[in-house]
Order: structure tokens, then C-alpha cells, then sequence
């Protein structure tokens, strides 16, 4: 991402992680905004991501920890350490600083670490309500869907 904002930004290239998710906090932070807790008397859940403002100013925060799912393809990043899991496979694991690429899985060597992650995991995809992937689903989550019989 490139940012150009003169006297706020620090110019710089940062190797900090960020994602997506991390644009409302910041936008919010830098507008004086909040997210509401609540909309129409219903419940909504907390954003996720982190404000990007402590690294426009000064090329760091504190770690955060990122999760995501689609279709049962899984992962979490927290630091360096990444956990993958393509579905319906176990999970792998990436030191992002060493290797980039995710070339060199390891989850066998580093059980213990894949446990934790693993662990982060969980306790993340139940506080977003992520659920347990059951296969092929169409837009409305059923199989029998008429109109996607051939």
C-alpha cells in the first residue's frame, strides 16, 4: 500500500503487517470516528482490524493476529508465523520472515507452535462465528438448490 499524506505520514517502507481488515480502524482513528457496538437494537460483531495509524507515524505496532477462512481454506498469522490449512488438509506451517514464499512447511518440526496457532485459530473463527466447512454449499448453503442441477 502506498500512503501519501504530507506531515502525518512518515515517508518510509515498512515491512509491518498489515491487511485489508485494517482500513476502517484507521480511517475511523484518523476521522475521530467510532464503531457503533449496535445497529436497530441488534448485536454487531467487533471489527477486526487493527488502526494503521501507529505505522504511518512511526513504522510500528504492536503484533497483530490475523485470521481468515473461505470455503474451508483456512489460516491465522501472528508475527512471523503462519498456519495453512487447505481444505480438508491438516494444517502447515510458514515462518514468513525466513521464507516468504511458503515454500518450506514446519508443521512437523514445530508441532508445538502449530498447536498454539492453532489454538489462536479456534478462538478466533468462534468470536467472528466462522463456521465448519461442509463441503460444496451454494449461495443459499444447500446442495439440492435446484437452479445448480445441471
Amino acid at each position: 500500500m502506498i500512503v501519501w499524506w504530507p506531515g502525518r505520514a512518515r515517508p518510509a517502507v515498512t515491512h509491518e503487517p498489515g491487511h485489508v481488515i485494517d482500513l476502517l480502524p484507521t480511517f475511523l482513528e484518523l476521522a475521530g470516528g467510532t464503531y457503533p457496538a449496535q445497529y436497530n437494537g441488534n448485536a454487531i460483531v467487533p471489527v477486526e482490524g487493527r488502526s494503521l495509524v501507529p505505522v504511518l507515524q512511526s513504522g510500528a505496532r504492536p503484533s497483530a493476529i490475523y485470521g481468515w477462512e473461505h470455503e474451508g481454506n483456512r489460516a491465522l498469522r501472528q508475527g512471523d508465523w503462519k498456519i495453512v490449512s487447505r481444505y480438508p488438509a491438516t494444517w502447515e506451517l510458514y515462518d514468513m520472515k525466513a521464507d516468504r514464499l511458503e515454500t518450506r512447511d514446519l508443521a512437523k518440526e514445530r508441532s508445538e507452535k502449530v498447536a498454539e496457532l492453532t489454538a489462536l485459530y479456534d478462538a478466533w473463527a468462534r468470536r467472528t462465528g466462522v463456521k465448519p466447512w461442509a463441503g460444496r454449499q451454494t449461495p443459499v448453503g444447500r446442495e439440492d438448490n435446484s437452479i445448480y442441477k445441471q
